[in-house]
């Protein structure tokens, strides 16, 4: 395919994207240094002290959790039983994986009685501590439009059943295994999601959803959504906390 082909299809300006090689190296090790320098033992205590409702710590701690999926997302270990098994290898040079001795049962028991709300509130921290040092490196053929808005954010809800299917334990199961929904809004500029929110009830709308999560967002900014945006409702609220809105029709 070629350059001119892709830009018309990503719709990035002719000359401005350059056609995805069949052939990709992503050297890790940099990311990996710059995410295990914002989360860290302080901000995980810190969030943990601060939220903790029953939960108490014990080897699997409230960083060896986060240290965990972290790894997992990074590394994408063939199952979770895998993943456990490399906390209690020695210590090599993947820095990812926590150090826990403990039995792998012990996991899943921790990871049952946690919260999703402590981690909502881990990733608010992270973000906060990440976002000064994060450049704005992507969409920069848009950068002209920060003349007229100071932050461009993407919202977008999904239900966690899409989740569920790529789970290899639940395989061959009916039932509603991961209930809920959850609604991010996107930072175009930085390239990561400034903020995820779930939602307990899975057969809430996505619009009040998006529309109860705008309190956080500084005057100003402009929310780009797809058709489901595109109600009166949802620019009166905009309206009223001072942002703006643009909104596919159909």
């Amino acid at each position: 395919m070629s350059q001119a082909a892709v830009a018309t299809l990503s719709g990035v300006p002719a000359g401005r994207e350059k056609p995805a090689t069949g052939q990709s190296h992503v050297d890790l090790l940099g990311m990996v240094d710059l995410l295990l320098s914002h989360l860290t033992p302080a901000l995980c205590e810190t969030v943990f002290k601060r939220h903790r409702r029953t939960e108490r710590e014990r080897k699997w701690t409230f960083y060896a959790v986060c240290l965990f999926w972290t790894a997992v997302i990074v590394r994408q270990p063939p199952s979770l039983r895998n993943g456990i098994d490399q906390t209690r290898k020695r210590k090599g040079q993947d820095q990812l994986w926590p150090r826990v001795m403990a039995r792998p049962q012990a996991f899943f028991e921790k990871a049952e009685g946690q919260r999703p709300g402590l981690f909502m509130h881990l990733y608010r921290a992270f973000v906060k501590s990440i976002l000064p040092h994060a450049p704005e490196t992507y969409a920069s053929w848009m950068k002209p439009l920060r003349r007229h808005f100071p932050e461009i954010l993407i919202v977008d809800g999904s239900r966690l059943d899409a989740v569920a299917h790529r789970l290899k334990i639940a395989h061959g199961q009916r039932a509603v295994l991961l209930p809920g929904c959850v609604t991010a809004f996107y930072d175009l500029f930085h390239g990561f999601c400034r903020e995820v929110l779930f939602f307990p009830n899975a057969a809430e709308a996505e619009l009040p959803r998006g529309q109860a999560a705008l309190g956080w967002i500084a005057p100003g900014a402009l929310i780009v959504g797809d058709c489901l945006y595109s109600y009166t409702q949802y620019f009166r609220k905009l309206a009223e906390a001072k942002l703006f809105g643009l909104s596919r029709k159909n």
